[in-house]
Order: C-alpha cells, then sequence, then structure tokens
C-alpha cells in the first residue's frame, strides 16, 4: 500500500492489516464487487492498480465501526450480525462452460424480533438524503432476497447511515437537515423476479469482460454530471437560470417577458465524476483517454 502523503505508519499498518480481513467466502461473486463497473473490475483485475493509504480511510472508519457493532450485539439472540450468505443462479447463456454461480453477501444486521434488515454505510450526508442512492438500493435488494430464501420474513429494509460531515451548527438552518448524525434511510422490496434478472444481468456483464468484451461504464456507473447552461445577464452575479442543454437556455431568453439585450448563456461543461476523481484504472481506460487525454 502507497502512503504518498506521508501519514503515520502506525496508521498505514492498521488500514492494511484491516483491507485484509475482507473475505467474499467461497462465493463467485459478492454482492458488493457485482455492483462495480465491468470495466472497471476486470482493468484491476488485469492490472492490479497500487492503491494509497488516503484512498482508503473512510472505509476503514466504516470497517471499525461494523466490528464495534457486531461486538457489542453479536451475543443477543434477537440479531443476526455480519453473516455472509449464498444462492447459486444457473445462467445457461453464459459465455464458456460455467454456468453456476455463487453470489454471497455480508448482512451486517438483520432484527428478528422487528423484521427488519440494516446495512451500514459511512459516508457523507447526501448519500442518505434525497431518497438516498441506487447501489444502497440493489445491494439491500439482493440482501434482502437471500433472507427471504433463507426462511426469515422480512417487513422493512434500510441503510443505517452515518454522516460523516454532519455538523451540529447546521441542525434547524435547511429544514431537511439530519438533527442526528445518524440517517435512517429506507428503501423499496424487490420481487424476487427482479432481483434475480439483475444478478444475471450483472454477471453476464463480468463474465463477458473476462473475455476481452468490455463495454463502456454507463453515464450512470460514471456518475456524470450533465453540462450546465447557464443564462446570465451582464452586471448580475448570479444566473437567472440553470438548463440542461443549449435549446431550452435559448427558448427561454427568447421568452423573458422584459429581456434587456444583455442576456447570455455560459456554457459549464460536465464531468464523469468517478472517472477523474475515483477511478484508480483510468489511464487503462480507453474511453477516459479519449475524453480526458490522460
Amino acid at each position: 500500500m502507497e502512503n504518498r502523503l506521508g501519514l503515520p505508519e502506525w496508521l498505514v499498518e492498521a488500514v492494511d492489516k484491516t483491507r485484509g480481513e475482507y473475505d467474499s467466502g467461497k462465493s463467485d461473486y459478492s454482492i458488493t464487487s457485482l455492483l462495480q463497473p465491468a470495466m472497471v473490475q476486470e482493468l484491476k483485475r488485469i492490472h492490479n492498480p497500487p492503491e494509497d493509504v488516503t484512498d482508503q480511510l473512510q472505509a476503514f472508519i466504516g470497517t471499525s465501526c461494523h466490528n464495534q457493532i457486531e461486538w457489542a450485539l453479536k451475543g443477543n439472540p434477537r440479531y443476526i450480525v455480519e453473516e455472509r450468505l449464498y444462492h447459486t443462479f444457473h445462467i445457461p447463456e453464459a459465455p464458456g462452460d460455467k454456468k453456476e454461480f455463487i453470489v454471497s453477501s455480508q448482512l451486517d444486521l438483520y432484527d428478528k424480533q422487528e423484521k427488519t434488515l440494516w446495512d451500514h454505510k459511512f459516508s457523507k450526508l447526501f448519500s442518505f438524503t434525497g431518497g438516498g442512492k441506487k447501489e444502497h438500493e440493489q445491494q439491500l435488494a439482493y440482501q434482502c432476497y437471500l433472507l427471504k430464501k433463507a426462511g426469515y420474513e422480512v417487513d422493512s429494509v434500510q441503510i443505517s447511515g452515518f454522516g460523516l460531515d454532519w455538523a451540529k451548527t447546521q441542525v434547524g438552518l435547511k429544514a431537511d437537515y439530519p438533527k442526528s448524525l445518524f440517517c435512517r434511510t429506507p428503501y423499496p422490496q424487490w420481487v424476487d423476479e427482479d432481483v434475480e434478472e439483475f444478478i444475471k444481468s450483472r454477471i453476464l456483464d463480468m463474465e463477458y469482460a473476462k473475455l476481452g468484451q468490455i463495454r463502456v461504464c454507463t453515464k450512470e456507473e460514471r456518475w456524470a454530471r450533465p453540462d450546465q447552461f447557464k443564462v446570465k445577464r451582464k452586471g448580475r452575479k448570479t444566473a437567472l437560470r440553470v438548463l440542461y442543454s443549449r435549446q431550452e437556455a435559448e427558448e427561454y431568453i427568447a421568452n423573458l417577458p422584459k429581456p434587456d439585450g444583455k442576456e447570455y448563456i455560459e456554457v459549464v461543461e460536465g464531468e464523469d465524476i468517478r472517472c477523474v476523481h475515483f477511478c484508480n484504472v483510468r489511464e487503462h481506460c480507453n474511453f477516459y483517454k479519449e475524453k480526458y487525454g490522460g
């Protein structure tokens, strides 16, 4: 593990050992790996890029808290804590000879009394507000599927979110600002057929990628931020309106009730957030090199 910023050696060692604790069990895929873009997974497998300790600190905090919750609740029969479950999917259309794939997921916490599935996340508040994140919903959907296959009833699935950027001084300033660092975000349950279709499609993506048939990450997977067309007026600092196409911006100006001829359009180019700021195999990605010249 690299240490480009010269963090203390004790921290580097602790983070590195904590990373080594992860074990997906006897499975072909974990749900966590299936939620990663197939291109990213395959490029990592091929190039094995180095990782820096700074990129692992948030995961280190999360793992440490997971361990503490497990220690506190493991002996309570009311809960299932940090237990890995498995299911085998038969996919006749998979390329190659292998047609059966074991997919696992480790449950953070299932409350038998309330019949509630919880998954702990440690991130910025935006991950838990405004409806949450799609990948959180997908992960919970599969974990709920596994629990039901194991004979448990599930009435509710929720993310137990710990907002790392929460600030007490912001409480009350915004109506929707959480009153606590802890946030609960409920998600809908999926029907079994939708879960199975999703898992099989992700497995096929991964299996074809291993054969060199790698699709480019979708806009959603790249966390793409679209171009913005800001309608501005000379002498005014803020935009009159922010739109997402030049046509919309031009139509907005044309329909202004009192235009003064000082309006103009400022274009702010969008960005693929994951590619530019988070992907550690971007230098091997043709899409990235063509778009950003890396």
